[in-house]
């Protein structure tokens, strides 16, 4: 360690994070989900699709807005029931309850087994990603970008490139 000219302590040192087999695992799915979807390969393509038809998604070929802390959601969704209880508020939380099953049985469709697990925030990942998947196609110049817009980082889900 030493000080900078500001007086400020700097360190020498700089680590290097190595990627675990985890991340690795995830990395891979992403790449397979993503090319899948641009591709419109089967199976990852039905379940998108049949996901898309269910819910009347007409998905835009673009890159997702940034990160706002958690999984896309349709435009009604967006938009929060005013009122804590009422019938407007059940149904709000109905309609999201459905959203978020409907992206757990698509985890189970498309990602393989070995890049999921019990770990609750890998599932609150892929649902993310998913959502993402679901509500935009992948624009041909930028397939890496789309499938590293987000990554897992321990507990939490990161913005990566321009959504920081």
């Amino acid at each position: 360690m030493g000080r900078d000219s500001s007086g400020a302590v700097r360190s020498y040192t700089k680590k290097k994070i190595l990627p675990s087999s985890r991340e690795r695992r995830l990395r891979r799915a992403k790449r397979r989900i993503v090319l899948d979807v641009f591709l419109a390969r089967e199976p990852t393509w039905k379940h998108i699709r049949e996901m898309r038809e269910r819910w009347g998604i007409q998905a835009q070929t673009q890159m997702p807005p940034p990160y706002q802390g958690a999984e896309y959601t349709l435009q009604p969704l967006q938009l929060r029931a005013e009122e804590d209880f009422g019938a407007e508020a059940e149904r709000w939380s109905a309609t999201f309850y459905e959203w978020r099953k409907d992206l757990a049985v698509l985890c189970e469709a498309v990602v393989p087994a070995e890049a999921r697990d019990s770990d609750h925030h890998t599932s609150f990942g892929w649902n993310v990603f998913l959502s993402m998947c679901v509500l935009f196609d992948p624009p041909e110049t930028q397939l890496v970008d789309f499938t590293e817009r987000f990554g897992w980082a321990g507990s939490n889900v990161i913005p990566r490139g321009d959504a920081r």
